[in-house]
């Protein structure tokens, strides 16, 4: 309980499900499994290029031209 860097709650993983529910409630897309897949993984890489505070547009951009950052 001294580590303060330590979430007392546990809204980021709620907060990274929540963002897949309101993508179905907007498109149909989702729901074909091809859909699922490409959206989880450019959600996950955005997001855990948030998380190491890097920057996301240039990021995406650069593992689009197949040379990603590296954290």
């Amino acid at each position: 309980m001294n580590n303060l860097k330590v979430s007392f709650e546990n809204n980021q993983a709620e907060r990274g499900i929540r963002i897949i529910i309101i993508q179905q409630k907007i498109e149909g897309d989702l729901r074909k499994p091809d859909g699922v897949d490409v959206f989880c993984r450019i959600r996950g890489y955005i997001s855990t290029l948030i998380k190491n505070k890097m920057p996301d547009i240039s990021s995406l951009h650069s593992a689009i031209e197949d040379v990603p950052p590296l954290p």
